[in-house]
């Protein structure tokens, strides 16, 4: 029955979730330790470790096999970790797995690789690194580490890449880790390398690594310099490409290709020089390399593929071009528009650009720019011939512009170009229209009056719309063809136009390039839509110095929101937490400096309309204790210092980094808020010290080092 109760409220839980999967979805666990390399011993304890994104609240741990739920490792565990004690009435096998769920939200879960429990009879080695995404530079120490039930020492041999031949015996350790110094004289192999793992007395009992690769130390390539007069070179020439390198293996060259010099991806990449010594090299542009943009890469052959430091690009990209480049008599005269005076093209009408080629048999691309340096547009392409007919849209802006004329598929290489202007139909380029009320930031109520005036300086009728936000797209009309300066406009009832910003347009009637607008807001005349507050819940405890989420629920609120921290019967707000927040939840960080109380709420409510607004249920905010780890790192001993904040005892707990109780101790708070523990007898490397009071869990990190 109690089954039935989690499964029943499994399913209500399922429906509210559905409701708002916008916040569900954004929430995951992961589940960190074991691995899928990881073995168990039966009778042993073994840490249970997960990461979170988005989510609170304690956890529900099982135990799986085969895919068949086995039992419950624990159903609510605070943090972010557990010590696991694997029963002796396990059955062996290699197909275990742990999940963590959120607790009560079971939808929200992580799973575990598959990882093996074994007899404590069992003799078994197990590879903790390195794994197959370690690249260990030659020259720096690495740590070879291991998990075993061996009573006696593990040869550690390199092994090829295929793991079958022994490349060096690096000896036989006891313990469970290996501080190996990659010589400097070290020959690398860019296959990869593994790690083999054996009983010195039994060598049958034996594990192998993941891949994994030794590179050279982090000296990178510092420089690529290959930037041709005018950013474009010619094929059947010669070209010196250079680098600069602080690294003594050699390089390989390469030409990548682009669509365009935009930063759009590569098309290909093709090999310019291999395995170059040195710093420069030749590289002789055939007579059929394809024309297009390109830049040079550089990178260390030892690897093959791109890797932060080994490999860098040319600044800047280039352009193939035939042979004759932009010289060799090659040029494109404009005949229209004119030269002498700048010619005027009206907008709204069709126009005839001209030329006449020279030495050129590619077509033509043409395209539109400001004189102040940005493109506007691509006119036309691939135009075979001396012309080409443009109509000037009544979008256009007034002002300067500049053709400019490409050979097609040669991008980026501008033959020739001519300025002009764009006008009105009788050369004008100063014609305006500008609003005059209402007044930018005005907050107007729905089914009311709105009088809406402006200036110009034209003869044409103007049109009217609103847009939602500031936007342009999207608008709606609210009168067109308006005669005179002034219009009086009934601003629709709630329900047919959206509250919050939006702006008021006036455009020149049949040309819409020539327009003004005003930001305004708009609120509902009487209140619509409500606010509900789902988190925190009545009756939380949240410690000071950590992070919550508010999260809540709205039904007919488009606008943002305020959020405030009220307490007891204040008639003031304790904290204003957002002036805005867009969405249906935020985190919260809780200052230090709050009381602790238990008569805390939280007032969500409209930045539009604050009568909208809604109000949490009493929380608590707790004082949160904590304590310090010093000197960090520490050699033969470090202290352990509490919170003055601290009562009562505190259970002590020191584990490896394998999860492995090393030490174990009660400090009375009352008594003392200081003790010493001592690491004379324990090995360098990473430790965790956990002290556990009541419901209360902390956890700190220490290193030795001897």
């Amino acid at each position: 029955m109690k089954k039935a109760g989690y499964i029943l409220s499994t399913l209500l839980l399922g429906l509210f979730v559905l409701a708002f999967s916008s916040n569900v979805y954004s929430q995951s666990i992961t589940v960190t330790a074991p691995t899928g390399a990881a073995v168990w011993q039966k009778g042993t304890t073994q840490n249970i470790t997960w990461t979170t994104s988005g989510v609170t609240g304690t956890f529900w741990i099982e135990l799986w096999k085969t895919g068949v739920k086995v039992g419950d490792v624990n159903s609510n565990v605070s943090g972010t970790s557990y010590s696991y004690f694997i029963p002796t009435g396990l059955t062996t096998g290699a197909d275990y797995q742990i999940k963590v769920f959120s607790n009560p939200l079971w939808i929200i879960y992580g799973t575990s690789p598959v990882f093996s429990i074994v007899d404590d009879t069992q003799p078994y080695i197990t590879v903790v690194s390195p794994v197959s995404t370690d690249h260990w530079e030659i020259g720096v120490p690495h740590t070879i580490s291991w998990t075993d039930n061996l009573s006696s020492n593990v040869q550690i041999d390199l092994m090829d890449v295929t793991g079958a031949t022994v490349l060096q015996s690096l000896g036989a350790y006891a313990g469970t880790s290996y501080i190996w110094t990659i010589p400097a004289s070290f020959s690398i192999n860019p296959a990869g390398y593994k790690i083999r793992l054996s009983n010195i007395n039994d060598p049958t009992t034996n594990t192998l690594s993941a891949l994994f690769h030794i590179t050279a130390n982090s000296q990178t390539i510092t420089s690529v310099t290959f930037a041709p007069t005018g950013n474009y070179v010619q094929r059947q020439t010669n070209q010196t490409i250079s680098w600069a390198k602080d690294f003594s293996e050699n390089v390989n060259v390469y030409l990548v290709k682009y669509p365009d010099s935009t930063g759009s991806a590569a098309d290909s990449t093709g090999l310019i020089s291999a395995n170059v010594y040195g710093t420069t090299t030749n590289w002789y542009v055939s007579d059929i390399q394809t024309l297009g943009y390109y830049k040079i890469k550089v990178r260390s052959v030892l690897y093959n593929q791109d890797t932060a430091g080994k490999f860098l690009f040319s600044a800047h990209y280039f352009a193939v071009v035939p042979t004759g480049g932009n010289g060799g008599g090659r040029s494109i005269t404009v005949n229209t528009p004119a030269l002498t005076p700048i010619q005027p093209w009206a907008y709204n009408q069709l126009h005839t650009i001209s030329w006449t080629k020279t030495n050129i048999p590619e077509n033509v691309d043409i395209e539109l720019w400001h004189t102040s340096g940005t493109k506007v547009s691509t006119i036309c392409t691939n135009i075979w011939g001396s012309s080409y007919n443009w109509f000037i849209p009544a979008s256009m802006q007034f002002g300067n512009y500049t053709l400019k004329f490409f050979a097609t598929g040669i991008p980026g290489v501008v033959i020739t170009s001519r300025d002009f202007q764009i006008t009105d139909a009788n050369g004008n380029t100063n014609f305006t229209v500008a609003l005059t009320a209402p007044l930018a930031g005005v907050t107007c109520q729905t089914g009311t009056l709105l009088t809406i005036t402006w200036t110009k300086n034209f003869s044409e009728n103007v049109n009217l719309f609103y847009a939602d936000g500031d936007f342009h797209s999207n608008k709606t009309s609210i009168m067109a063809d308006v005669y005179g300066y002034l219009f009086n406009w009934w601003i629709p009832n709630a329900g047919s136009i959206s509250r919050g910003p939006h702006s008021i347009i006036v455009e020149r009637e049949g040309f819409p390039g020539i327009h003004d607008s005003i930001a305004i807001n708009i609120n509902s005349s009487s209140p619509t839509g409500t606010l509900t507050l789902l988190a925190p819940l009545g009756g939380t405890v949240i410690p000071r110095g950590t992070i919550t989420q508010i999260s809540w629920n709205k039904s007919g609120v488009d606008e943002n929101v305020r959020i405030e921290l009220w307490k007891g019967t204040s008639s003031l707000a304790m904290e204003i937490i957002k002036t805005s927040q867009p969405g249906v939840a935020c985190d919260w960080y809780i200052p230090d400096y709050l009381p602790a109380g238990i008569d805390y709420y939280i007032k969500v409510m409209s930045v539009l309309d604050p009568s909208i607004i809604c109000q949490g249920t009493n929380f608590k905010i707790a004082i949160y204790k904590s304590f310090g780890v010093y000197p960090n790192p520490s050699d033969n001993g470090f202290n352990v210092n509490l919170d003055e904040s601290a009562k009562g005892n505190y259970d002590m707990v020191v584990y490896n980094r394998l999860g492995l109780k090393v030490l174990t101790t009660t400090l009375n708070a009352d008594a003392s808020k200081e003790l010493s523990v001592s690491t004379a007898n324990l090995p360098s490397g990473v430790y965790y010290v956990v002290l556990t009071s009541g419901e209360e869990r902390i956890t700190k990190s220490v290193v030795v080092q001897h």
